[in-house]
């Protein structure tokens, strides 16, 4: 039965407890999780934070580390237009990427856009 089904969602743990518990945009951001689509599967993922304080460019590395790609060979796309690789800082596309998944939460969207 296991092999007939296709996975559709990926959610980590501490993402899982966010979402189930109907959490607002200000506690997704707070818990800093991401969100996005990688071919037909959705990933819910949170980022490891150290003494409340999250690196905001571990957004891009955790990313690359669950779907086991290099972050120089990524390229995030966000309403038809490339979000990553650009002139800005990791850091600020970072941000941008948990922006963009808070607010997917918030709105409770049935996919990550």
């Amino acid at each position: 039965v296991c092999l007939q089904s296709k996975v559709v969602v990926v959610c980590d743990g501490n993402a899982e407890t966010v979402l189930r518990a109907g959490k607002h945009e200000n506690d997704a951001r707070e818990q800093k999780i991401v969100c996005l689509r990688y071919g037909p599967i959705h990933y819910y993922l949170s980022l490891q934070s150290t003494s409340s304080r999250v690196s905001p460019s571990c957004a891009l590395s955790r990313i690359g580390a669950v779907l086991g790609v290099d972050v120089k060979q990524m390229k995030i796309i966000h309403n038809g237009k490339i979000i990553y690789p650009d002139k800005t800082n990791n850091n600020d596309v970072s941000e941008k990427i948990l922006s963009i998944s808070s607010l997917d939460i918030a709105k409770k969207r049935k996919k990550p856009s």
